[in-house]
């Protein structure tokens, strides 16, 4: 699936496969290639992403500590729930991890509030035809 998204945000960018067309202010063009390129984790990663790092377009401030660099984790472990509690298990190379781990520990429940809301829903069913909006 083509997208054409009049935003930059990356909370467009979660599924993988599918090209988004960021047409605002640069006439940019994502694949799964561009947003690893962009971000350095996969499409399915990026709701995990804004969670760590905040998304200022949304209004979520993201978990303390955590920046684009850190959010790096998320290369290796894709999702929230699959990294490490123990920082020396992570086997990747951020800065202050035990520091990293004890956030997210202490933010868990927010974090996994701020993917929620960084995370698109396309299981929703709005209509069958355009009759139907009538």
């Amino acid at each position: 699936m083509a997208a054409l998204y009049p935003t930059r945000g990356p909370g467009s960018y979660t599924t993988p496969g599918d090209t988004i067309y960021s047409w605002r202010i640069r006439r940019t063009i994502f694949d799964e290639a561009g947003i690893v390129a962009k971000f350095g984790v996969l499409p399915e990663s990026i709701p995990d992403y804004l969670a760590l790092v905040g998304d200022a377009a949304d209004g979520f401030p993201g978990l303390p500590g955590w920046g684009a660099k850190a959010a790096a984790v998320l290369a290796r472990y894709v999702h929230l729930e699959m990294i490490p509690a123990d920082p020396r298990a992570w086997n990747v190379n951020v800065a202050s991890p035990g520091r990293l781990a004890q956030s997210l520990e202490r933010n868990r429940d927010r974090a996994f509030l701020f993917r929620d809301l960084a995370t698109l829903c396309t299981d929703i069913a709005l209509f069958d035809d355009v009759d139907a909006l009538r």
